[in-house]
């Protein structure tokens, strides 16, 4: 059995995929400068997106700009990077903000989603249904918050700016070598 790699990655926001084979609506958390080693070597992930699951849900809503590790097994599945198996997901660096918690419902986090990019997706022209929004509201009350109290925190700024590729995993690698600190891209020199 091989070791689990460690990463460690910048929360930039949040978003939307789909399961294409049962055609469902995936929250997804998206991450940038995701590093990882193996053997002498660091590698960089520049975007990277991984389901909404329920231990990134645990650690409650995300600031932009929060630094997050975790452990995970890396694979190649259908022509890119995915991780699976996470575990110890925790905080390097965190705002210190109140952290308000998000719902362990896929819908109502779906919802949470569409609130936090909802002037977003209405400009663009993408997809947006008001009843998974109204089911995290339900969701909301039900713990006495406000709408606007629970989703402000990460709602400063939409994340799928930053990602105009829903479905793009592993963009972008670095290989940096000890010994030089340059590092190369796609295995050409950075310069």
């Amino acid at each position: 059995m091989e070791a689990k790699l460690q990463f460690i990655g910048t929360f930039c926001g949040v978003g939307l995929g789909q399961d294409n084979f049962r055609q469902l609506l995936v929250p997804k958390i998206f991450l940038s400068n995701l590093k990882w080693h193996v053997v002498n070597r660091v590698f960089v992930a520049s975007e990277f997106e991984l389901d909404y699951s329920e231990s990134f849900v645990s650690l409650g809503q995300l600031i932009p700009g929060e630094r997050i590790s975790f452990e995970a097994d890396m694979r190649w599945k259908s022509g890119k990077y995915e991780l699976c198996n996470l575990m110890n997901i925790r905080f390097i660096y965190s705002s210190g903000d109140r952290r308000y918690p998000l719902p362990k419902n896929r819908v109502a986090l779906i919802g949470y989603v569409m609130e936090v990019n909802k002037n977003y997706y209405l400009s663009h022209d993408m997809f947006f249904d008001q009843r998974y929004v109204d089911i995290y509201d339900a969701w909301c009350d039900s713990l006495a918050y406000k709408k606007d109290f629970a989703a402000r925190q990460s709602n400063a700024k939409s994340s799928t700016t930053k990602f105009s590729n829903q479905n793009r995993h592993y963009h972008d690698y670095y290989t940096i070598s000890p010994e030089k600190e340059g590092g190369r891209r796609n295995g050409k020199a950075n310069g």
